[in-house]
């Protein structure tokens, strides 16, 4: 008997939505990516130029790892990332910006 009145969204509602859906989904995907930073021990043992110019010193007994690695400034970055990657997973830093070592802390 008594009809209720049919409320129409505002005009951009469906819009607006969209966008904070679409700006969630890539603040979440892009969390995901930035925890692709490898233990810098694990990144095999030839020489690299992503944290600077890094080398494997020391292999591990699997063949696959480092036990112990040094790093050098080169002209593309310096050793500050390489540094916070070592202790962030669990390891030994010594040295500074411009080069360091990290060693495997081994499990006793």
């Amino acid at each position: 008997m008594f009809a209720r009145p049919i409320r129409v969204p505002p005009p951009g509602w469906l819009a607006s939505r969209l966008l904070v859906a679409a700006c969630i989904i890539l603040f979440v995907v892009g969390c995901g990516w930035s925890h692709k930073d490898a233990a810098v021990l694990d990144d095999g043992l030839e020489g690299q130029v992503v944290f600077a110019t890094t080398h494997c010193e020391v292999a591990n007994a699997d063949g696959k790892r480092c036990d112990k690695k040094t790093c050098k400034t080169d002209a593309e970055s310096n050793c500050e990332y390489f540094a916070s990657r070592c202790l962030a997973t669990g390891h030994n830093y010594s040295g500074g910006k411009d080069a360091g070592t990290c060693t495997r802390v081994l499990d006793n």
